[in-house]
């Protein structure tokens, strides 16, 4: 929802103005994971405890003590959103955000309920909550942003309004439907000490707060060097390097769990040959998106977002191959998370940190947008490269083997023709269909076939899953039609 979204701001706001929300929520976004403070996954994983012990009202001392860091944890976010807003109206290319910001403040205050909300879900397996929260949320964002543009009120701060509303409202229904409330009014007969969630919440903060720099501070740093305008060009492009990154969480969110299961059963072998594998078939998954920004830029951004971010095309690449990089590396970060080895990721995330906002200091100013996308890919590459590192130091792990190798240079190769055979074709929407096509297939093709008999059976146990369901849906919607719903 929030790309979609994005691409109509673009067209429809001033840049001046989708520059200064940008900005607005690129300084929004940087605070909510630290407003949060890891509290998702430390009340997933101390609830999950109690559930497992079969304590005796112990998630309500889960939910009390975590709803204590919470009013704590909104107690210091106020006063870092007091702060920064203050030294946001003392900078003169940043004083215009200040409102906009001030707007979106809400988003940030209500952070840590929401997370600590969504690790009370996760403990208690209630999937269909967030999903329930999310079509309510862009549900109603979509529906005040409608009612704003109509009204002509296009401003930054209204847009900033809308999120925060939605953002608020659907914390409220998470909330609700979560069953928080009804724990929180449950007097348990101990409390459980607030250290329990902040000693594992700075690991996940560290982590969590890279990735956010990695999305959010090449924008930030833009606007503040160079201005709204500039930055509201960059900060859509932006947006599709950080959606292809969206595909590649999930993606590793699911792999995570069967990492941590190989670790548990003592194969770390296992372990490493499922990294190298995921990796494959992640830049098989992306290897249409990442072609479209490679060899297309122009055609895709012209596309998307009309001349807006026209002469974003050299950003554009550059924030491709960080992508890629990230996409071909990024499975080696949960490889040690998979470990155990938690302390690993926090000095790494630490150092990428710092490399990013040296980098951002350093290039933008001088290069402006093109500054912006290299310090975000060399930011990624070092933060990979650690990780890297260290399983080549700590287990002999090379993170890539002769199918991975095969399958990334059968992608530069297409991408690279794909660049020479967009010349010859004179539209847009001509260009990207070579692109996604000569990006993609040949990647598919040689992942497969470089992957041996045991991915062509994975690959032909799918299909045949998704046939035969399929089939039986059919069976089904037919013998409904036939028989009637009160003969079945």
């Amino acid at each position: 929802m929030a790309f979609p979204l994005t691409v109509v701001l673009v067209r429809l706001m001033s840049p001046s103005s989708y520059g200064t929300y940008a900005l607005a929520t690129g300084v929004s976004g940087f605070l909510v994971p630290f407003a949060a403070f890891g509290l998702q996954e430390s009340v997933a994983k101390r609830a999950t405890e109690a559930l497992t012990s079969e304590e005796h009202q112990g998630l309500s001392m889960v939910v009390r003590g975590a709803t204590r860091v919470v009013v704590y944890l909104v107690v210091l976010a106020s006063v870092t959103v007091a702060a920064v807003s203050l030294i946001m109206s003392r900078v003169s290319s940043l004083s215009p955000v200040v409102p906009a910001f001030l707007a979106l403040a809400p988003v940030v205050l209500v952070a840590p309920l929401g997370e600590a909300a969504m690790g009370f879900i996760q403990a208690t397996f209630q999937p269909k909550i967030p999903l329930k929260c999310g079509a309510f949320r862009s549900g109603l964002l979509l529906a005040l942003t409608i009612s704003l543009l109509v009204a002509g009120l296009r401003s930054a701060v209204s847009m900033a309004v809308a999120q925060s509303v939605a953002v608020v409202a659907c914390v409220v229904v998470l909330v609700l439907w979560s069953g928080w409330a009804g724990q929180l009014r449950t007097r348990p007969e101990r409390s459980l000490g607030s250290k329990h969630f902040m000693t594992f919440g700075v690991a996940v903060l560290a982590n969590t707060a890279f990735f956010v720099a990695v999305s959010q501070l090449d924008v930030v740093f833009l606007g503040g060097f160079h201005g709204s305008a500039v930055a509201g060009a960059y900060a859509p492009v932006s947006g599709i390097a950080d959606g292809i990154g969206a595909l590649f969480a999930v993606l590793a969110s699911y792999s995570l769990p069967a990492m941590t299961a190989a670790r548990i059963r003592g194969k770390d072998a296992d372990l490493l040959d499922l990294t190298r594998w995921t990796s494959r078939w992640g830049l098989v998954l992306c290897a249409p998106a990442l072609a479209l920004m490679a060899a297309a830029p122009g055609p895709l951004v012209h596309v998307l977002f009309g001349n807006r971010s026209a002469g974003m095309v050299l950003p554009a690449r550059i924030l491709a191959v960080g992508v890629t990089v990230d996409v071909l590396l990024g499975f080696n970060t949960y490889a040690i998370l998979a470990l155990g080895l938690s302390q690993v990721l926090v000095r790494n995330a630490l150092v990428g940190f710092v490399v990013s906002v040296i980098a951002c200091a350093t290039l933008i100013p001088h290069l402006g947008a093109a500054g912006a996308a290299v310090a975000t890919a060399v930011a990624v590459l070092a933060i990979n490269g650690l990780a890297s590192l260290f399983l080549w130091h700590r287990a002999q792990f090379l993170p890539w083997d002769r199918p991975l190798v095969l399958t990334a240079a059968a992608f530069v190769a297409g991408t690279g023709v794909a660049v020479l055979l967009s010349r010859l074709v004179p539209n847009d929407i001509g260009r990207l269909a070579i692109a996604a096509t000569f990006g993609g297939i040949p990647t598919l093709i040689v992942s497969i076939l470089a992957g041996g008999a045991a991915d062509r059976e994975l690959l032909v146990a799918g299909l045949n899953t998704v046939h035969r369901k399929v089939r039986l849906g059919y069976r089904g919607r037919h013998e409904r039609l036939l028989l009637g719903p009160h003969r079945l």
